[in-house]
């Protein structure tokens, strides 16, 4: 009891001295977060000591709601350090968490493997992931954000509109309620990534108007430059190297959504249907009648958005000559009529 009153006071002082800092450039933002804090202090003498248990609530490490308790309703992302020498049990978000390690090793432990972490990689944990954040030397140094899946695809439709690696594992994830992945970008010493962390950081802190829609643009340029420049460097839990292997199939068939066919895609890439079909699901968890409803309704989502084509239109353009099985794949999609997506993404 006497060592969880001391962390809750350490934790308390913490939060109100954060405030106080000078974030006003990226230099003082680093030096901040390469300081070793009070609480770290306290938390290292625990693990030296080998004291036992946890100070955090299952509830405080998983929750959604608990994580964004208390925040501007529309903060759709938040941004922490975290402390050195915390021990957390193995536990999972309903929400995705990113981890950057600005410097030392870390890792991620897993039920069954330890992820290891080098200044420059970028973490990428889905919900319903079991995990714990292992930081157990001075020079560690890792910035976390949480992302509420409740409204990711408000945040980031436009990159899930996109084809490659990572937007598949945020469709997969947020669609098809596929649990237990991650993807580790590394970027290594790539001083624009580095500086791009360190910007997302300091707005949060310093928590100035407009700061939440400045982080979430960023964290949107970061994605686009970790696939554009380091797709080749990427370490995946198993069904997301192996999906990256048939990212060329999965490509062809969003490219040619509105007419493709397994015979024309079978044809094309030279493999048998049966096989074609089993790789694909071998490697990314979907038939290819699921990958391909997907394909299509990413597109109606977005002809929807920008367009006032009607809505029959577009379900003849994305491949679907049925409007009730349209109808019917859209709301299995995306929990929604299209007509409620339209309406929902209309500018006032």
């Amino acid at each position: 009891m006497e060592y969880t009153e001391t962390f809750n006071r350490l934790l308390t002082e913490h939060a109100f001295d954060q405030w106080k800092r000078d974030f006003s450039d990226n230099r003082m933002t680093e030096a901040y977060l390469a300081e070793f804090l009070p609480i770290e202090q306290f938390l290292k003498t625990c693990w030296l000591n080998e004291v036992h248990g946890y100070f955090w609530d299952e509830s405080d490490l998983s929750e959604e709601k608990h994580n964004f308790r208390a925040r501007n309703q529309r903060e759709n992302i938040r941004v922490f350090r975290h402390f050195r020498y915390d021990r957390h049990p193995l536990h999972a978000h309903d929400h995705f968490q990113l981890v950057y390690d600005l410097s030392g090793n870390a890792e991620i432990g897993t039920d069954a493997e330890r992820i290891g972490l080098q200044p420059g990689d970028f973490c990428i944990l889905a919900p319903g992931f079991r995990h714990r954040i292992n930081a157990f030397a001075d020079d560690i140094s890792l910035i976390k954000f949480y992302i509420r899946s409740s409204t990711f695809e408000n945040v980031f439709l436009r990159w899930l509109e996109e084809n490659n690696i990572l937007s598949d594992f945020f469709r997969r994830v947020l669609y098809e309620s596929k649990t237990g992945r991650y993807l580790v970008f590394r970027t290594k010493g790539d001083t624009v990534m580095r500086e791009l962390m360190l910007d997302m950081y300091r707005e949060f802190m310093e928590g100035r108007l407009y700061a939440n829609i400045i982080v979430e643009g960023r964290l949107t340029e970061y994605f686009c430059r970790l696939v554009r420049d380091y797709s080749g460097d990427v370490i995946a839990s198993s069904g997301e190297g192996k999906a990256h292997n048939v990212s060329t199939v999965i490509k062809y068939i969003i490219d040619h959504h509105d007419k493709v066919t397994l015979d024309d895609l079978s044809e094309t890439v030279g493999y048998s249907k049966t096989y074609l079909c089993r790789l694909l699901k071998q490697s990314t968890g979907r038939t290819y009648t699921q990958i391909l409803n997907t394909a299509r309704i990413d597109a109606a989502v977005s002809m929807l958005r920008q367009t006032t084509l009607p809505i029959r239109e577009i379900s003849e353009r994305v491949g679907y000559n049925n409007m009730e099985h349209f109808y019917r794949t859209f709301h299995a999609l995306r929990g929604m009529t299209p007509k409620e997506c339209r309406e929902k993404y209309e500018v006032i």
